[in-house]
This record gives C-alpha cells, structure tokens and sequence, in this order.
C-alpha cells in the first residue's frame, strides 16, 4: 500500500491543465461581459444560449467596447448641444428686456442677468447666494407683497402689478420651477420696467382729459353764438356745428353731396375760397317749403395748422333776408325818386 497513489493526487497532464485554464478565462469572459451587459442596461447572456466556442468567435468584449464607443460619440455630441444651448439660453438671459432673478427655496439667488445689475444693483459685486429681499426690497426680509413667498406657499404662478421700487414701476410675473414630487426647485421672479410706460399713460390720460375739457369749452361756444356755425374739412366734411346749423342742413354733414340747393350753394361758396384764402362772403338763399325765401349770408375763413397748412374752413351763416329786403326796398324808392 505505501508505493501506490491515489486517484485524486494523481498529476494533471499538460491538456487538463489547458482546459482547466480555458474553462477558467471563458467565465472570465463571460462575467466581465455580463458586467457590461449591465451597465448598459442589458440581460447577461444565458450560456444555454450561447455556448463557449460561439462566445469566443462572437467577440462580446469586441462589439460591447463598439457599443461604448458609439455612446461616447453621441454623449460628446449631446455635450456639444448642451453646451451650445445653455450658450444660447445664456443670451437670451443677458439680452432679455426684463430683470431675471432664479431662486432657490431658500430666496436665496443662484442666478441674475444683466438687468438686474442696472435696475438694482447699480454695480455692487455679485449677489449670488444673497437673500433677495436684501437686493430689491432693501433688506429686513420678504416685503408685504411678496411674489416670491406666494410662489412658494402655492407653488403657482403669481403677477405682482405696478410694484414700486425707487421711484420706478414694475410688473413683477413670478414662475416655479418644480421637481417630479411636486415640490418648488427654484422660482424665477421677472421684473419687466413699466416706468416710461406708466408715465406715457399719465400723460395720455392727462392730454384726454384736456381734450375733453377743451371740448367741452368748444361746445359751449358753439351752443353761445346763435347764428349756425359751421367747422369744415377741405372735402366739405362737417366736423363741427352747432344746433342751428344742423337745422339749416337738415342734419347733412357731407355738405359735397347736396341734399338740396342751399347745402349745393354753401359747398360751392365754400370751394369759391379754396384758392383765394383770408376771409370770403356769399349769400345763401334757402327756399322754405311754404315758398318763402330767407337770406343767409356766408362768412368763411381758413384755419391754419402749425407749419401753414391749411386745418379746415370755419362758416358763420347768418340770416340777412330782412336786410336785403330793406335794402331792395331802398333800390327800389331811389329808382323810382330818380325816375320822378
């Protein structure tokens, strides 16, 4: 028994050997690509699918490094195009018309464009990781009509109008930023200067209420003078006239498409002085439906805009049928005298 060996201590040949090695390097193989597999999000491969002799002539570690390869490209590529966009949204941010201010939950800024630096900084260092109220609400926490903590406590939208802020006016429009839970990231505040706007429409509404006063002036004018009193364009468009006036026109306020004979007569003693400007005088006469005649003599003169263009004629019609009647009386008594 002392010179015999075992089967189990009995020395692996050169081929068992070889194959223990291959055996060995093939589940290396296999779970260092299994390893890949997963990190690119993929199933290990099943060796009942894919036997040892197929896995080496397949090159998995091969066409895997192919596979990392080409998601590097598209990661370059994807970096290139971030890059290229937050360049972009970056311009935007600094060209924008509005201030932009982007919050933490903290109110704390984590980013501010330029205008925020010319409304409210006036070139103070930077303000990032500063409390915002310690930039536009002058300190001593958030102000009454805070956009910011409206925001937060909503996690909605919010418009803050005609917010002032030394001397000048803002729209405030505040937006939240939120994660996939619901919850508010950050919050960008907008300040958009409403300043020339808001002073533009004071002056508007002052320059309407002087209109509307001098209107009221013109009327009253016009329901003083009891003779018709008539404001015209160069085409014979009524702009102005008073009560008396409508009642001899019959309301017509075109007076080039003659509704009658003394609106035909006016219109043509109104183009008679279109040329010859300074003051010009015709008799109207106006046949009433009775058949009776009345007079109207027709004084016109130009009203003249700054620069000596011409702004319009101004009529006065008033009645001289009572005059002319005298004075066809007078006619009449000298030629008679002299004939005696």
């Amino acid at each position: 028994m002392q010179g015999k060996t075992s089967k189990s201590s009995k020395p692996m040949g050169a081929r068992d050997q070889q194959k223990c090695d291959s055996d060995l390097l093939i589940s290396y193989i296999r779970d260092k690509v299994d390893q890949l597999l997963n990190v690119m999000g993929t199933s290990a491969i099943n060796p009942h699918e894919l036997d040892d002799q197929t896995l080496i002539e397949l090159d998995p570690i091969g066409i895997i490094c192919s596979s990392f390869s080409h998601v590097l490209d598209n990661l370059r590529q994807t970096n290139a195009e971030l890059h290229l966009a937050h360049d972009e949204i970056e311009t935007i941010f600094d060209t924008a018309g509005a201030a932009i201010m982007v919050l933490n939950p903290k109110r704390q800024i984590v980013a501010y464009n330029r205008k925020v630096d010319e409304f409210f900084l006036h070139g103070r260092k930077s303000v990032l990781g500063m409390d915002c109220s310690d930039v536009v609400c002058n300190g001593g926490g958030a102000c009454d009509n805070c956009s910011f903590e409206r925001i937060v406590s909503q996690g909605l939208s919010d418009q803050n109008l005609e917010w002032t802020f030394q001397g000048r006016s803002f729209d405030v429009v505040g937006k939240s930023i939120l994660d996939e839970q619901g919850e508010v990231t950050h919050v960008v505040l907008s300040y958009n200067d409403i300043s020339d706007r808001k002073r533009s429409m004071q002056a508007l509404q002052e320059a309407l209420l002087e209109a509307h006063e001098a209107k009221n002036r013109i009327n009253g004018i016009l329901r003083s003078v009891e003779d018709a009193l008539i404001v015209s364009d160069d085409t014979g468009h009524v702009v102005l006239m008073n009560e008396t006036a409508e009642k001899l026109l019959s309301g017509a306020d075109e007076l080039s498409m003659a509704g009658n004979d003394f609106v035909a007569a006016l219109y043509a003693h109104l183009q008679k002085g279109t040329d010859q400007g300074g003051l010009w005088v015709t008799d109207v006469p106006l046949l009433s439906g009775e058949g009776n005649e009345r007079i109207f003599q027709a004084r016109s003169s130009q009203v003249s805009q700054q620069g000596g263009e011409r702004g319009g004629v101004v009529t006065f019609l008033h009645e001289v049928t009572r005059e002319r009647e005298i004075e066809k009386l007078k006619s009449e008594f000298v030629s008679t005298a002299a004939h005696e």
